[in-house]
């Protein structure tokens, strides 16, 4: 019996692979506009700083070449003002300018994988359907945090111009244009992130193994006259790039560096493991027997290929894997003393996803007759499971990022009477937090773009909140009860913890404020994690709903004072003030 093979017609065929490359662009798009927040958040403040310092013309060069942690970021600076002057520096444009980066890598990959084909001018259609994983895999919610911060746009403009130097080093073997573009992509890249310093020792391994792997049609043929002096051209440039790099440099101590020593040889190692694991995982129980199958999957499927098949195609693939695996060490080194779980985070994953491109690639571009189909079936799993995986994950943590940021919103535009603690929730770092808020308030930057004036905001009359208070002064608090009592002068601030929710948007408020005597508004910590409030509710929204407050009554006059509560509603133009007052009597000694 003979199995008849279906053929599609040929617009459905166009249309399933335009779908498989714009749904998943579609995607990153749709979770930026839904959980992107325009609110400037710890390392972005920077950018408030050196605009001030354009203001009133104090800004130098060291301003742009000094480090940032353990980065050079002179292109990302660059950049963020340009977007701070176009934008009024809104956060979400550096969401917007990772999304494009993302798409001018996923067009310059495309650009050589079809050329790695068995058949480069086959059906566009089908290297297009082949692709489509890659895309699937760059554009992953599992790097949630990259994709909802904005200053992050750096770690995606690094990937950029790795990838273009490698790109460009394996596209012609003379030393022409695009090797001295791929010269200029290699010095953006590590003053974008530290990382980027990895595509020059890369870049001469690719340059060594064109020395004895035969020329294909993937690259411009070239003497070995050409590969002499552009190894030595490129090693020389990378030697002066890396002094220059690491001349005056001065490791950052947040975080502190790995020490050397076997304790710290097994955090090392299972740090990096996890580093890799949660590309497919995000669980830390299994996180590390996950990281060793991915790095085993890895370097299976570049030893076969090689051992099977080596040729001028193999080379760019295996370069992403390195750079993978390279990162990995880079990362660990500067980062493992936190533990696992400071390396099975999002933001690391758009590194190790960069391998599971290289091993699809090696695979997928083999023919046919020598595919590996154990290797072909695994890293097809692991995709999958990564995509699927991070779509799941993304989602929980961008609902949980947009929550936190609301909150930290709410906070920045209430900032003259905000406590400290809440105030370094938006910047942990020693700078003068207060004066760069009220700087961008002056300027309507950042938050105060768009943020309604508080003062003008509606008050809703009718009980349309869910809310308790769950204590006061450390005990049990009950509607009705009597005043508490306070004796005048004391020291010590009365604490008042509960909870509160928007019964009409399903989700946490935008923030709270303690009213006392009916004139003077206090700070309250908002935000604080309620399990017993999400299961009451039957509503994951509602997990952050939690509240405190210190009150200090030090300076009180004796009588009768009363507190009462305003809950803002998300976007600050309505708040509810219940009828329920906490009273509080201070004592004359």
């Amino acid at each position: 019996m003979t199995m008849t093979r279906i053929q599609l017609p040929r617009w459905m065929r166009i249309a399933t692979a335009i779908l498989a490359i714009i749904l998943p662009v579609a995607l990153s798009a749709f979770y930026i506009k839904t959980f992107g927040l325009n609110i400037a958040y710890w390392d972005e403040f920077e950018v408030q700083v050196m605009i001030n310092k354009l203001s009133d013309g104090s800004i130098g060069w060291n301003d742009f070449f000094s480090l940032h942690n353990e980065h050079l970021i002179l292109f990302p600076r660059i950049i963020s003002m340009v977007l701070a002057w176009l934008t009024h520096w809104d956060s979400r444009a550096g969401m917007w300018t990772s999304w494009l980066f993302l798409i001018l890598t996923c067009v310059l990959l495309f650009q050589i994988f079809r050329r790695s084909l068995p058949n480069p001018e086959a059906d566009l259609t089908m290297a297009l359907l082949k692709f489509a994983p890659i895309v699937w895999v760059l554009h992953s919610w599992r790097q949630n945090e990259n994709l909802l911060w904005g200053y992050q746009f750096a770690f995606f403009l690094m990937i950029f111009a790795v990838l273009m130097a490698l790109a460009l080093l394996n596209a012609d073997r003379r030393v022409g244009a695009k090797f001295w573009l791929a010269v200029c992509a290699g010095i953006v890249a590590p003053l974008s992130l530290a990382n980027g310093i990895l595509v020059w020792p890369i870049g001469f391994l690719v340059l060594a193994s064109q020395r004895f792997i035969p020329y294909d049609r993937q690259a411009q043929n070239g003497t070995k006259t050409d590969w002499l002096r552009r190894a030595g051209i490129w090693g020389i440039i990378g030697l002066v790039v890396g002094i220059l790099y690491f001349y005056g440099y001065s490791k950052s101590q947040h975080p502190p560096a790995l020490p050397i020593g076997f304790w710290y040889a097994k955090v090392a190692v299972r740090s990096l493991l996890a580093f890799f694991g949660f590309l497919i995982l995000h669980e830390t129980s299994y996180v590390i027997a996950v990281g060793l199958l991915v790095i085993l999957l890895f370097c299976t499927t570049a030893f076969v290929r090689f051992r099977v098949r080596p040729s001028a195609t193999t080379i760019f693939p295996c370069s992403l894997i390195l750079f993978s695996l390279f990162s990995s060490v880079l990362i660990v080194a500067g980062r493992a003393l936190g533990g696992i779980e400071a390396m099975a985070v999002s933001r690391y994953s758009s590194f190790s996803a960069i391998g599971l491109v290289g091993a699809y690639w090696l695979v997928i571009t083999n023919h046919a007759s020598a595919r590996n189909r154990f290797l072909t079936f695994a890293i097809a799993t692991a995709a999958s499971l990564s995509v699927l995986g991070g779509y799941q994950l993304g989602w929980k943590q961008g609902k949980t990022t947009y929550a936190l940021r609301q909150t930290l919103s709410f906070y920045a535009v209430t900032s003259p009477i905000q406590s400290e603690e809440n105030l370094w929730a938006l910047l942990p770092y020693k700078m003068p937090f207060r004066e760069l808020l009220e700087t961008s308030r002056k300027r309507g930057y950042n938050v105060y773009r768009e943020t309604p004036n508080l003062a003008a905001a509606h008050k809703v009359t009718n009980n349309s909140f869910f809310y308790n208070i769950d204590g006061v002064g450390g005990k049990p608090y009950t509607s009705g009860q009597p005043p508490i009592k306070i004796p005048a002068g004391e020291k010590e601030s009365l604490k008042i913890n509960g909870w509160a929710i928007d019964p009409q948007s399903q989700t946490i408020t935008w923030g709270i404020l303690l009213e006392l005597d009916g004139k003077d508004d206090f700070p309250v910590t908002y935000g604080l994690e309620r399990g017993d409030i999400q299961i009451h509710f039957a509503n994951e929204d509602c997990l952050y709903s939690g509240f405190k407050a210190e009150l200090p009554v030090e300076n009180l006059p004796p009588g009768i004072h009363s507190i009462r509560l305003k809950i803002y509603r998300l976007g600050g133009k309505e708040y509810y003030q219940p009828e329920q007052t906490i009273q509080i009597e201070v004592q004359e000694q």
